[in-house]
């Protein structure tokens, strides 16, 4: 149980590693214990790598194979221009070799789900780009970066996310 506000940075990683799609503002939360952490005041936290790795890629349609785990993650708050949520997560690993492997696992993951609660937009060497179809359709990113990958989820199925987290 959080004792202590979450700390803004984690690792390597700040808010910078975090996007912000165009018409969405950072929004600070307060947090709490049964959310597992205490908010800081600002729109970003430290949260637990593991616990940030495995809730992200555990998408339910097939098993989890094995991964890295991250060194550090961070994760941050946004709204849309109607109230909309949507977070945005970035997971630092200990190489490239680590990140690329995690993103791989994830992109596994994702496409075990494609025509059931997911919809590819499109796929690369560093991006997966699709819609999470949940109580309403989400959009969702992942991104590669040296050895970082960046997720983003949007409530709103129209949203750019390819170009928040490229």
């Amino acid at each position: 149980m959080p004792t202590a506000p979450a700390p803004s940075t984690a690792g390597g990683l700040s808010e910078a590693d975090l996007t912000v799609p165009d018409g969405w503002e950072p929004t600070a939360r307060p947090g709490s214990p049964e959310e597992g952490y205490l908010g800081n005041g600002t729109w970003v936290h430290a949260t637990s790598p593991e616990h940030s790795a495995y809730a992200a890629i555990a998408l339910g349609c097939t098993d989890v194979g094995a991964y890295p785990t991250p060194v550090a993650a961070l994760e941050g708050t946004i709204v849309g221009p109607d109230g909309q949520p949507g977070v945005g997560l970035a997971l630092e690993f200990g190489s490239q070799d680590d990140a690329a492997a995690y993103f791989a696992e994830w992109t596994r993951q994702a496409e075990a789900c494609v025509g059931t609660v997911t919809e590819k937009v499109s796929l690369d060497d560093e991006t997966w780009v699709g819609r999470r179809l949940l109580d309403t359709v989400w959009s969702e990113a992942v991104a590669l970066s040296g050895t970082s990958v960046r997720l983003l989820i949007l409530d709103d199925p129209d949203a750019d996310v390819a170009a928040a987290v490229g």
